[in-house]
């Protein structure tokens, strides 16, 4: 029997083992034509687009906001909601009468 430490070195090779079972392409089998002969796209300072990227703060104070809003208006809608009648005097009583009240 096996000893517990000795069953994930056992997996591990085992893993490792598999892996190089495997055919690797080579690098030049793999890609479009067109992207072999495509001119290198232009590099782009990264300092302009962290600038733009949106603040954490400022995106979590706008969410909270929002939410709050969504939060009011949902309760108001609960609140003229539970105001209203949803059964009419006659459906009323025939549910009483189901209920044997």
């Amino acid at each position: 029997m096996l000893h517990r430490p000795a069953l994930p070195v056992l997996a591990l090779t085992l893993g490792l083992a598999l892996a190089g079972c495997i055919q690797v392409p080579e690098l030049d089998e793999i890609g479009d034509p067109k992207a072999q002969s495509a001119d290198y796209p232009d590099l782009i300072p990264l300092g302009p687009v962290v600038a733009r990227s949106t603040d954490p703060v400022q995106a979590s104070a706008e969410l909270k906001a929002d939410l709050t809003g969504r939060t009011a208006a949902l309760q108001r809608r609960a609140d003229a909601l539970r105001q209203t009648d949803v059964l009419d005097e006659e459906a009323r009583q025939r549910l009483l009468t189901g209920l044997g009240q």
